[in-house]
């Protein structure tokens, strides 16, 4: 098993896509605190995010 420190962790789970608010909570930080800190490791991609909204959206229709 791997040990990982602390601001490691963040931003492994972070860059792998894991949820901000479950990443703050985990890590007893406000999600404020957090994206000030480690926004830089959050994967900006549209193509994801475009594909997370409309499968979002055909779930509610």
């Amino acid at each position: 098993m791997r040990t990982w420190t602390s601001a490691a962790a963040l931003s492994a789970w972070l860059a792998a896509g894991a949820d901000p608010q479950t990443v703050a909570k985990r890590a007893g930080h406000t999600v404020a605190v957090l994206l000030r800190v480690y926004a830089k490791f959050i994967d900006d991609s549209d193509d994801a995010t475009n594909a997370n909204i409309a499968a979002y959206g055909n779930r509610r229709s």
